[in-house]
């Protein structure tokens, strides 16, 4: 993943992180005490938060680190399909009928 790949999706999930929380921008930049500014760049992908400002975003989210970088959900649906293919072509066939089922119960 490129690194500006990477600030977009990191700030995609804190924005959607503070809307779970109904925050806005202003209440959750004074609650890790920075500029909303910075916030809004952060969010935008335009910059990356530095160490402590992860760990305070963690405490006032309330969250794991491993649910601040839950992002994958954000890739485009072609990368998602190639990765879903990498993944199916490595599995048993019979793993590979399990997935089928999975996948068609999806349909309407």
């Amino acid at each position: 993943m490129k690194n500006l790949e990477l600030k977009k999706y990191f700030g995609k999930r804190v924005k959607e992180l503070r809307n779970n929380k109904s925050l806005t921008q202003e209440t959750l930049a004074e609650k890790i005490s920075m500029k909303t500014s910075n916030l809004s760049n952060i969010e935008t992908g335009k910059s990356a938060p530095s160490l402590v400002t992860i760990i305070k975003l963690m405490s006032v989210l309330e969250i794991s680190p491993n649910e601040l970088f839950a992002f994958y959900h954000y890739k485009v649906p072609e990368d998602l399909k190639k990765e879903i293919d990498k993944i199916f072509d490595e599995q048993t066939q019979e793993n590979q009928r399990l997935l089928y089922k999975v996948v068609k119960s999806f349909e309407n």
